[in-house]
């Protein structure tokens, strides 16, 4: 009877450990599909006499071991230059842009569509992924008046899926500021993960 005790204890705290193990492995998102969002930043004060050029490189990674299934991404570009009134800064968004687009997207044939300055789209069902260890590199550019350079702020937003379309989609970002007056020609700047 002691025998036959001892072993359904011993079965019940391996199921209790297995259900355990299951559980810290699931909610630590180990063997999850990671993203990193590298963003390098240059603004040419001469781009005309009276506009800048803002160029923004994002390197956008799949550093981990699980296939990545793109859904959508967005860079907006934020004014930060003003303050609330109890002197915070004022983030208002003024530019946005689709990092996938220039790299995945189709260039369109329709001369009305490039008159427009759409010449790239999405395909309806066009797969975009990454491998594990893969990246992209893209950049965005954003013309602005010379005259109103202040403080801005990015934020990238890139939604995907691991292994399969039937996975729960995850969202990874980043922000960062870009001071166009810590130089007076060009600024370069090195974003992290």
């Amino acid at each position: 009877m002691f025998q036959f005790t001892f072993d359904v204890a011993s079965a019940v705290v391996l199921l209790i450990g297995g259900f355990w193990a299951l559980y810290v492995y699931r909610t630590s998102r180990r063997g999850q599909v990671k993203v990193a969002i590298e963003p390098t930043v240059r603004l040419d004060r001469h781009f005309s006499d009276t506009e800048a050029l803002l160029l923004v490189r994002l390197r956008i990674a799949n550093t981990s071991g699980v296939l990545w299934r793109h859904e959508e991404s967005l860079a907006t570009l934020i004014d930060a230059s003003e303050r609330t009134s109890d002197g915070e800064l004022r983030l208002l968004p003024f530019g946005q842009a689709d990092p996938f687009l220039p790299v995945y997207g189709a260039i369109s044939g329709a001369e009305s569509e490039i008159a427009a300055g759409d010449l790239f789209a999405y395909y309806e069902d066009q797969e975009i992924s990454l491998e594990p260890g893969e990246f992209i590199d893209t950049e965005l550019a954003f013309v602005l008046d010379s005259d109103t350079l202040g403080l801005m702020a990015m934020r990238v937003l890139v939604k995907g899926r691991q292994r399969s379309r039937s996975q729960p989609a995850y969202v990874w970002g980043s922000f960062f500021y870009i001071d166009p007056a810590s130089t007076d020609n060009l600024v370069v700047l090195k974003g992290s993960e």
